[in-house]
């Protein structure tokens, strides 16, 4: 335990035991999800920024997403909270600050980004 370390998904060293299939049935499980539930939102701060938001979806998916599409189907669901907080000590503009607004959330049937 005193060796443990974080790896990339594609940059793991052999495992023992059954644990690189069990990765694997994570990560799709994972992927599977992340689609049609909000569960990102358990996987960052409280507060976060809609390109935060964006990085996590396209690092579980694998995959590139429109930055348009995306804020617009994300912010269409009504699961986002703005707070009116802008994020500091960034190069460019300020970006807001959203919270996952769990309230909006429990009353949806289908949450699907795509």
């Amino acid at each position: 335990a005193h060796e443990a370390k974080w790896f990339s998904l594609s940059e793991l060293p052999a495992l023992g035991f059954d644990h690189q299939e069990v990765i694997q049935v994570a990560q799709q499980r994972l992927k599977a999800k992340v689609i049609y539930q909000p569960i990102g939102f358990e996987l960052l701060d409280e507060q976060f920024t809609l390109t935060e938001l964006q990085h996590l979806y396209e690092t579980i998916l694998e995959q590139s997403i429109d930055k348009r599409n995306f804020r617009k189907k994300i912010l269409e669901t009504g699961v986002l909270k703005n707070t009116g907080l802008k994020r500091t000590g960034v190069k460019n503009r300020a970006p807001e600050l959203y919270e996952f607004n769990k309230e909006a959330y429990q009353g949806k049937v289908n949450f699907s980004l795509f």
